[in-house]
C-alpha cells in the first residue's frame, strides 16, 4: 500500500464529520457553523444558509441567500414552523428548506439552493437534506436526550436537599445524559458510604450484586480523592466528607462526571468569611501600597516615528532617446566616481541617419554654390536655409550619439536593483535607468501619524534605529514638517525630514527603521490616566 493511500485511510471519514457536527460536548465552532460546513460537503448546491425561526419571522443567521430567493426561503421556513415539530423538508422551485433541531431546544431552518444537475442531483440533495434533519432530531430532540442544564439542576437539588429521592434522580439523569451502562451516587461520611443509589435499580434486578462491590470501590475513591470521567469524589475544600459518583460504560458526554462533581463541590463551599477582618484589611492595604508603588514607577514616554533613509544628494539618469540598452558597466550597490561610464544605448539607426543627413548637406552646399555663381538670389537663400537646417539636424544626431554613453554625474552609490533585467531591452525616452546617490549625504524621511503631531517640532533630537539591526543607533534631528497630509499604506501622515548627525556608516538609501525622539520620563499612573482621558475625550465625550 502506498504512503498516499495510507494517509487517505487514516484521515477523517464521513462518519467522523457527522459525529463532530452533532457532538453534544463540542462547543467551538458553534453548531450552526458545523452544520453549514457539513451541508456544503455533502450536498452540491449553489448556496446554503442557516436561519433562526421565531413566532412570526425567519432571519438568516449564517451563510448567504441570493436576494431574489430571500422571500421564498423565508416563507418556506415559516411554513415549517407552523406545521409542527419533527424533521421535515419543504421544496420549492429555487430552494429546499429543512427543519433542524438545535442543541438545548428550539428549531433552526437549513436552506439550500436547488442544484442544476437534473432530477437525480435534486433527489440526492433532498435525500441528504432529509438525513441531516433526521440526525439533528435524533441527537438534539430524542425523548431520552438530557440537556446539560437538566443535569446541573439535579446536582443542585442534591446539594440543597440531600435525600434518597434526589440521589436516585441524579443517578438516573447522569446515566441517561452519558448513555452509560449505569451510574451510582452515594454520600461518604465518617469513612463509610451511605445512601447508595444506582440508576434504574428498581427495574434492574440483575444489579443486585453491585452494591457490595460498589461500596468498597467508592470508599477507595473517597480515600484517594479520585477525580476522573468514571470516578469522582466531590467535596468542599478542606472537608473529608462529600459525594461519590461512579459511571460505568459511558458512550457520550464523558466530561459530565467532572462537571457534576465540580458543581456539587462549589455548592458546598462554606459561607463567606466576614467581609471586614483584620487579615483582609491588611491584605487590602498591602495591595493598595503595591498599586501606588507601581503607579509611581517612571516609564519612558517615547515617540516612535516610521522613517526611511534617503539621499539628499542624488541623480536619476533617464533614457535620452528611445533605443536598445546594449551595455551595462555597473551593478547595483557599486560605488562609482564622477564621470565613470555606466551604460550604453544602441546608436546604429542614429549613425545611419547621420550619414544620410551629411550627404544631404553636401548636396545643399553644391546647390548653394551653383546659385551663387548664377546670381540667383532666391535659390541662394533657399540653399542657405537648407544648409542651416541640416547643420542643426546633424548637431542633434551627434548629440544623441554622445548621449548614448551614460556616465556618472556625481560620485556615489549605484541604486538600480532591476538593472540586469533591462539589458537588451528597448527603453523609451524619459524612462528612468539608474540612480546615483551620495552615501555621505543621507537624511531621514519621516511618516508622522496625525495623533503624534502635537509632540513633534523642528529641532527635536532623537535616535534612528534601522530595522535590519536595531542594535545600531544614529543621532538625528527634525529639520522640517510638511503642512499637508499625504497617504502612505492607506494611512494619513505628514511628511517630515530629519538630518543625520555624525557617521552614517552602515546606512544606505531605502533602509527603513524607527526614529525615536528623546524620551520624557513620566510616572506609570500619569501615563495610564492620560491614555484613558484621551480615549474618553475622543470617543465618548461630546
Amino acid at each position: 500500500m502506498t504512503e498516499q493511500a495510507t494517509d487517505r485511510q487514516s484521515g477523517p471519514t464521513l462518519l467522523d464529520a457527522v459525529a463532530r457536527t452533532f457532538s453534544v460536548e463540542l462547543q467551538t465552532p458553534p453548531f450552526p457553523d458545523r452544520l453549514l460546513d457539513l451541508t456544503r460537503a455533502l450536498i452540491t448546491c449553489p448556496w446554503a444558509a442557516v436561519l433562526t425561526l421565531s413566532e412570526d419571522s425567519a432571519e438568516i443567521a449564517l451563510g448567504q441567500v441570493p436576494g431574489d430567493d430571500i422571500g421564498l426561503v423565508s416563507e418556506l421556513a415559516k411554513g415549517l414552523l407552523d406545521e409542527g415539530d419533527g424533521a421535515d423538508v419543504s421544496v420549492a422551485s429555487a430552494a429546499m428548506v429543512a427543519r433542524i433541531a438545535a442543541p438545548g431546544g428550539g428549531a433552526l431552518a437549513l436552506a439550500i439552493g436547488r442544484a442544476q444537475g437534473g432530477q437525480a442531483a435534486q433527489a440526492l440533495a433532498y435525500e441528504r437534506l432529509s438525513l441531516l434533519a433526521a440526525l439533528s432530531y435524533a441527537q438534539n430532540a430524542h425523548p431520552n436526550q438530557m440537556t446539560q442544564n437538566a443535569l446541573l439542576r439535579q446536582v443542585q437539588a442534591v446539594a440543597k436537599e440531600p435525600s434518597g429521592d434526589t440521589l436516585q434522580d441524579l443517578a438516573d439523569t447522569l446515566a441517561r445524559f452519558m448513555s452509560a451502562e449505569y451510574a451510582a451516587v452515594a454520600f461518604y461520611t465518617g469513612g463509610s458510604v451511605s445512601d447508595l443509589k444506582i440508576s434504574g435499580q428498581d427495574a434492574g434486578a440483575k444489579r443486585a450484586s453491585l452494591p457490595d462491590r460498589l461500596r468498597a470501590e467508592m470508599v477507595e475513591t473517597a480515600r484517594q480523592q479520585a477525580r476522573s470521567s468514571s470516578r469522582f469524589f466531590a467535596a468542599a475544600q478542606g472537608r473529608e466528607d462529600g459525594l461519590i459518583l461512579h459511571v460505568q460504560g459511558a458512550t457520550r458526554n464523558t466530561s459530565a462526571t467532572l462537571l457534576a462533581g465540580a458543581t456539587y463541590a462549589l455548592s458546598q463551599t462554606s459561607a463567606r468569611a466576614k467581609r471586614w477582618t483584620k487579615a483582609r484589611l491588611m491584605k487590602m492595604g498591602a495591595g493598595a501600597l503595591v498599586l501606588v508603588g507601581v503607579a509611581l514607577i517612571p516609564l519612558p514616554d517615547r515617540v516612535d516615528i516610521p522613517a526611511t533613509v534617503e539621499a539628499s544628494e542624488r541623480r536619476v539618469l533617464t533614457a535620452p532617446f528611445t533605443a536598445q540598452l546594449t551595455e551595462i558597466a555597473v551593478r547595483d550597490s557599486d560605488t562609482v566616481e564622477l564621470g565613470a561610464p555606466l551604460m550604453s544605448l544602441e546608436t546604429e539607426s542614429v549613425d545611419l541617419d547621420l550619414i544620410e543627413v551629411r550627404a544631404e548637406r553636401a548636396r545643399a552646399l553644391l546647390d548653394r554654390e551653383a546659385a551663387r555663381a548664377a546670381r540667383r538670389a532666391a535659390d541662394l537663400r533657399n540653399a542657405e536655409l537648407d544648409v542651416e537646417r541640416l547643420d542643426a539636424r546633424i548637431a542633434r544626431l551627434e548629440g544623441q550619439v554622445a548621449d548614448a554613453k551614460l556616465s556618472a554625474p556625481i560620485a556615489g552609490l549605484v541604486i538600480a536593483p532591476d538593472l540586469d533585467e533591462k539589458l537588451g531591452t528597448t527603453v523609451r525616452q524619459g524612462d528612468p535607468l539608474i540612480e546615483i546617490a551620495d552615501p555621505a549625504a543621507l537624511r531621514l524621511s519621516l511618516a508622522i501619524p496625525d495623533d503624534q503631531l502635537g509632540r513633534l517640532a523642528t529641532g527635536l533630537e532623537g535616535q534612528f534605529r534601522p530595522d535590519y539591526d536595531p542594535t545600531l543607533s544614529f543621532s538625528a534631528s527634525v529639520t522640517d514638517i510638511s503642512p499637508a497630509m499625504s497617504i502612505r499604506a492607506e494611512t494619513p501622515v505628514l511628511d517630515g525630514r530629519a538630518a543625520l548627525a555624525g557617521t552614517t556608516q552602515g546606512l544606505r538609501p531605502g533602509l527603513r527603521g524607527v526614529f525615536a525622539l528623546q524620551s520624557d520620563w513620566k510616572p506609570a499612573g500619569q501615563m495610564a490616566y492620560e491614555a484613558i482621558r484621551n480615549w474618553v475625550l475622543l470617543r465618548v465625550w461630546f
